[in-house]
């Protein structure tokens, strides 16, 4: 049996997963804000080849400046002058699920194309961003590609199921208005339900048993120690029988 604080790990890396997830939507959606309208999903020069994807667009609103500012986005991410930033690390776009989350990787696309609100190079106002109906903003991949890459999951794809989340049974989703999945059951075949039911057992419901367990169990030591110190200490003190000293 696979132990259970495994499998508490591997709930950490979930939550770790969607609340980096959470910190790239900011970035999107405070990035439309200043701009007035949606970033695209990558930038193209004047003969429409591709050049630098959102992920490069959004760094200044994630804390990342100072690279943004080094970066040339007149010439294409994999530039022989781009290239030298190719070895840079962003963990905010790696699942920390992923075996590969020490490379300069990303697990995380933006879903494109006609139909949704992140088609190629264009835009749409953030008036209609912000009041657009719930779709898909973000979601999570096994699909792992450069995190400067201007390449994302089509809308196609998606609905097709061709995009394996990164572990076997979890995907985080979040969405344009702000609601997000986290930890969502994918569903899956019949003959895997009870190995789906016992990984979220164990997953998530044991841990939060045994944090229960072990504060009842260090509540009663306690509630029994203070019983039987001051119980001693009752016991200790001298009694008076009222007797005069001759």
């Amino acid at each position: 049996m696979i132990s259970p604080v495994y499998h508490t790990r591997i709930s950490f890396r979930y939550m770790s997963c969607a609340n980096r997830m959470r910190n790239i939507s900011l970035g999107v959606i405070n990035y439309s804000s200043h701009k007035k309208h949606t970033i695209p999903a990558y930038t193209v020069d004047a003969n429409g080849h591709r050049l630098h994807s959102w992920r490069t667009l959004i760094l200044p609103y994630i804390e990342e400046a100072s690279l943004y500012q080094k970066i040339r986005l007149d010439e294409p991410w994999d530039s022989e002058y781009n290239q030298q930033f190719h070895d840079v690390k962003l963990s905010v776009y790696c699942c920390p699920s992923d075996s590969n989350r020490d490379k300069p990787i990303t697990n995380y696309f933006l879903v494109t194309g006609p139909g949704t609100l992140f088609n190629g190079s264009e835009t749409v106002s953030d008036e209609e961003f912000f009041t657009q109906k719930k779709q898909i903003l973000l979601i999570e991949s096994s699909k792992s590609v450069h995190w400067m890459c201007p390449e994302d999951i089509s809308l196609a794809d998606y609905e097709a199921g061709s995009v394996p989340p990164v572990t076997s049974s979890h995907r985080n989703i979040i969405f344009t208005n702000g609601e997000a999945v986290e930890n969502g059951i994918i569903e899956r075949p019949s003959w895997l339900s009870h190995f789906s039911t016992w990984e979220v057992f164990y997953g998530h419901v044991l841990p939060i048993l045994l944090a229960i367990t072990i504060l009842v169990v260090t509540i009663i030591q306690l509630a029994r120690f203070l019983w039987e110190y001051f119980h001693y200490n009752i016991d200790a003190i001298p009694q008076d029988n009222n007797c005069e000293h001759r």
